[in-house]
This record gives C-alpha cells, sequence and structure tokens, in this order.
C-alpha cells in the first residue's frame, strides 16, 4: 500500500469506499444497517460523530451490498459472521452496539440480549460512542 496520498479514488474496493462502515446483520441474519469496524475507535473521526452520515449514504451502501451479496454468499457470510462476532465481544465488554438503521434511525443492541435491537434518541446515541482521540 502507498498511503491515502496515493489513493486511486475511482479505483477503491468496496470496503475502501464504506469505511468504516460495515453491513449489520441482525441475528436473524438479515442486513438491519451499518455497524462500524470497531478496531478503529479513538482512530476514527466519522464513528465518532456517527449523525453526519446521511440516510442517502446508507441506502447506497446497502444496496451496493445485497447487490454483491446475492452473486456471492460466501462474502455475505463473512459479514454475517462479523455482525455475531461484534455482539459478542460488546456484549463482553458489557457495551452497546451503535447502529446506523436502514430506515435512517438510530438504534442500539443491547449487549447479552441474543441480538435485541432498540431505538434510542440522538443525544443518548451520541454520548454512547466513543471519543476520538486525535493524538494516538
Amino acid at each position: 500500500s502507498k498511503g491515502v496520498q496515493f489513493c486511486e479514488r475511482d479505483n477503491r474496493t468496496i470496503a475502501c469506499r464504506a469505511f468504516p462502515f460495515f453491513p449489520y446483520y441482525a441475528s436473524n441474519k438479515e442486513i438491519f444497517g451499518l455497524g462500524y469496524y470497531w478496531g478503529f475507535e479513538g482512530l476514527c473521526w466519522v464513528i465518532s460523530n456517527m449523525r453526519i452520515v446521511e440516510k442517502t449514504f446508507v441506502d447506497q451502501m446497502i444496496k451496493s451490498c445485497e447487490y454483491i451479496f446475492d452473486r456471492d454468499e460466501d462474502e455475505r457470510d463473512v459479514y454475517v459472521t462479523y455482525s455475531a462476532t461484534m455482539r459478542g465481544v460488546f456484549t463482553k465488554w458489557n457495551r452497546k452496539i451503535p447502529l446506523l438503521g436502514r430506515d435512517g434511525k438510530l438504534y442500539w443492541v443491547l449487549p447479552g440480549s441474543g441480538g435485541k435491537i432498540v431505538p434510542v434518541d440522538k443525544q443518548k446515541f451520541e454520548r454512547s460512542l466513543p471519543k476520538f482521540d486525535g493524538d494516538k
């Protein structure tokens, strides 16, 4: 990799275009919305400011993912598994998973609930997000 300064924007992969988000699969194995790669908490400003993400982006990302996954079930399975792993990790941490729903609303996945997803108001959602530490 040559680094961000050499990014060929027209040739980026779907994962790069979607970063830091991925299609979050609920425990019923249906795409619920967008989760984020939790390994980048504190490092990625967008994770700490998910409110800036527009519904148009969520819609287009989910539509693109569904197009790909309809043609490549193995790729779909990667995200089904990753979503389940996230539920397990956040349960161990006793933390709610913040999600951007495909309906444009904000949600939490409750820890230790078997994947129960509940709506949350904007203020509570924003207070629960990991803080960006640009000095890391």
